[in-house]
């Protein structure tokens, strides 16, 4: 205190020689002067001295000091009762699990070796016994099967070949030859008058219709569909009925937090009475400084002596514990295990002894009594079957040999007479048909309106067709009528059935242009879809033509490489962006990335390309954040826009995209308890994935992302120190954070750095 005065002092004697130094240049007293009637003075400004600078430096230095003192106080206050609580408790925990598992396996140990001696004896008595009875049975079942095996056998070789000499014998003398003759002539009258309806029926048609098919055409013509009907002002607003629909995806939005942790101040009183504005805030700023400053110093060191003195004690309390726990259910575990065992063990030995010695015998004596039984039975039924199946071969034989020699025969008589028949009834039909349907589709096509050699979705394509007319009439347009027909999700199309705009001339061949439209959908982009055109006269069908167009977008949108990313860190996903039409492309295009996944945040979505020839790529590259571990599915779109809004490229589909880390963090707490005010100790572990041999110390840095950070606080060191850990290795540690109020969540974020270097950066939402 009395170093603080002499400043004071100092202070104030310093401020009196600067108003005494200043006041020596004042402006001098101005004498007066007469002023005439009727003259105004010129005023003249006032002087104000430049303001006297103030020396905050000890101000604050002394704020500094006194909130050290106070930060300190809180450390030394805090720090030991939270250390010794915190290490209690996990000592404790700790101790008493490792004793409780050391003490559950003696118990368990000792009931085992108890119980298998038990399991030996009792098993060697009952498998012999179960031996026993179980060859008896078995070996009198499976040796009978094996007499009437032999016995079936033998009898087989026997009893052959005098059967089948009975059963050719009494073939010989059926009827086979004569059925045989008399099908063949029926059945040979029969194809002779099929294959002249297959053959010269269908070359009778096809004759006479080649000959009209050679017919002179009159006169041709061609007209647009589209265009007569506009003239003539009908369907006004019939081609302007289908709608492209764009797809959006949502995007993520991406919000800034800041996160600080600082000690309650309870012992916050500073003392800085200063007359002068400037060093009343400099005091306070130092001792803000100064309290922080102090608590983190000594709190920390007060913690973890505590702790590790605290932990210590806890253990041996905890094992104890354990160790005064009755474990006779282990003991009986470990007994019914061992007996169980031990059982299995003897009983399978002495089991197979007994089986092998009784199953032997009743095999043999069971075996040889089946054999006697049965011989003369199966030697029965084996003659009959023999004598049968040689009847039925021999009778087979004789029928077929009569069969063909009458059907040939008949065949070759009766087929030229059919034949002369079948062709004028062919021509007689064809004749027909042509007076009845005089009109024929000729070819049909497709044509693009976005000249580029693919079919884009949502362009329009139209249908041309070339019809003939084969009759010496004029044709009607409304007796024709053409139509297109697809699944709704393949293509739009505005109108399915029209009938001609103009009459078909006598013998004319007649091209139509725009005679119908479709626009292909975005649903089956790369896949082949069916569109199916029909034509009839007088609601006779005079020809179809099935369309197989694949909708592609002329720029293919794929990822250059294999996406991977890392979570919470930023990196790359490359897209290659290929020309496949036969026309460049417009020289603006847009190319945006975006997902509506949270498992993954976007931080630069948007790339330009210039020109691209046909057959020409080039790479675009996005960046973004992988929010979640392991390899999560992530629906994403790629879009290719030009600059009036045509859509010429997407890629839309779930992408497994992995995020790969050398560390993996994992919640094993409930974090929703940050929600409510008081101390929580969120609970984490941290595992070792990576392969790599060499592994150093690991820093953990915790960060609280809300509305109101300052009501929460990190208690204990923050970054923590973490050993390595090797592969495959893990760990647990323990995070208290204080909550001053009820609140609406946030986010806690685990950054994990290895010699300096971030390798993971993990965020939970509570």
């Amino acid at each position: 205190m009395q170093f603080r005065q002499i400043l004071r002092r100092f202070d104030l004697a310093f401020l009196a020689i600067l108003i005494l130094s200043n006041s020596s240049f004042a402006e001098p007293k101005a004498r007066p002067t007469h002023i005439p009637p009727g003259h105004t003075p010129t005023p003249r400004p006032t002087y104000v001295p430049a303001p006297t600078p103030v020396d905050t430096g000890t101000a604050r230095r002394s704020g500094y000091q006194e909130g050290n003192r106070d930060g300190e106080r809180e450390g030394n206050v805090r720090g030991p009762v939270e250390g010794r609580s915190e290490g209690r408790e996990q000592g404790y925990r700790s101790g008493y699990a490792s004793c409780e598992r050391d003490e559950r396996q003696r118990s368990f140990d000792l009931g085992y070796r108890e119980g298998f001696m038990y399991g030996e004896r009792e098993g060697a008595s009952n498998g012999s016994m179960q031996g026993q009875r179980d060859g008896e049975i078995r070996g009198s079942n499976e040796g009978e099967a094996d007499g009437i095996a032999r016995s079936s056998r033998d009898a087989l070789a026997a009893a052959t070949p005098p059967g089948r000499a009975k059963g050719i014998d009494e073939a010989n003398h059926s009827d086979a030859s004569a059925r045989g003759q008399a099908d063949g002539l029926v059945e040979g009258d029969r194809d002779a008058l099929a294959q002249a309806q297959a053959e010269d029926y269908t070359r009778g048609r096809a004759e006479y219709r080649k000959e009209r098919f050679a017919e002179a055409v009159q006169s041709q013509d061609e007209y647009s569909q589209k265009q007569s009907l506009t003239e003539q002002g009908i369907f006004s607003n019939m081609w302007n009925k289908l709608k492209n629909s764009v797809s959006s995806l949502g995007r993520v939005e991406k919000q800034d937090y800041s996160a600080s942790a600082s000690p309650d101040r309870r012992f916050y009183s500073p003392n800085c009475n200063y007359s002068n504005s400037e060093e009343r805030s400099a005091c306070l700023s130092g001792y803000n400084d100064g309290y922080s400053a102090g608590f983190h110093s000594n709190y920390n060191l007060q913690y973890r002596n505590n702790y590790n003195q605290a932990y210590r004690f806890g253990e041996g309390d905890g094992c104890r514990a354990a160790r005064s726990v009755d474990y006779r259910l282990d003991y009986q575990r470990g007994y019914q295990s061992g007996q169980s065992e031990g059982y299995a063990r003897a009983y399978e030995s002495a089991y197979n002894s007994a089986f092998r010695q009784t199953y032997d015998r009743s095999f043999r004596a069971a075996s040889e009594r089946a054999y006697q039984q049965n011989y003369d039975n199966f030697y029965e039924q084996h003659y009959q079957a023999a004598r049968a199946a040689a009847y039925r071969e021999r009778v087979a034989d004789l029928y077929d040999a009569a069969f063909s020699a009458a059907h040939d025969a008949k065949f070759q008589e009766m087929y030229p007479k059919y034949a002369v028949q079948e062709y004028r009834r062919g021509r007689a039909d064809e004749t027909e048909d042509f007076r009845l349907r005089p009109v024929r589709l000729l070819e049909a096509s497709v044509v693009e309106t976005i000249p580029n050699g693919v079919f884009e979705p949502g362009e329009v394509i139209r249908v041309k067709v070339e019809l003939r007319n084969f009759s010496d009439q004029m044709i009607s347009a409304k007796d024709i009528k053409v139509s297109l027909d697809a699944d709704s999700d393949v293509a739009v199309i505005p109108v399915k059935d029209v009938l001609l705009a103009r009459d078909l001339k006598p013998r004319s061949l007649t091209t139509i242009t725009q005679v119908l439209e479709f626009r292909l959908t975005e649903s089956h982009v790369g896949e082949r879809s069916r569109i199916q055109l029909k034509t009839s006269f007088q609601n006779r069908a005079i020809g179809s033509k099935q369309f197989e167009l694949i909708a592609k977008y002329m720029l293919e949108v794929t990822f250059a490489e294999a996406p991977v990313l890392h979570e919470g860190m930023e990196g790359e996903l490359k897209a290659r962006i290929r020309n496949i039409s036969e026309a460049p492309t417009a020289s603006a295009l847009r190319v945006q990335l975006s997902s509506s996944s949270t498992a993954l945040e976007i931080t630069q979505d948007k790339a330009q390309l210039g020109v691209l020839s046909p057959g020409e790529t080039q790479e675009v590259t996005f960046a973004a954040i992988g929010r979640a571990s392991g390899t999560p599915e992530i629906r994403l779109a790629i879009e290719v826009n030009e600059a009036s809004g045509r859509r010429v490229g997407l890629l839309d589909r779930e992408q497994q995209i992995p995020v790969l880390n050398d560390y993996a963090v994992r919640a094993i707490s409930d974090l929703s308890a940050l929600r409510s005010a008081g101390v929580f100790r969120a609970e984490y572990e941290l595992k070792n994935v990576s392969s790599r041999k060499v592994m150093k110390s690991l820093q953990l840095h915790v960060r609280i992302k809300a509305a109101g950070t300052e009501q929460f606080a990190v208690l204990g060191p923050n970054p923590q120190y973490l050993t390595p850990l090797l592969n495959g290795q893990s760990t647990r540690f323990v995070i208290p954070v204080l909550v001053k109020e009820q609140n609406s969540g946030g986010i806690l974020e685990f950054e994990v750095r290895e010699s300096g270097q971030t390798v993971v950066v993990h965020q939970a939402q509570f």
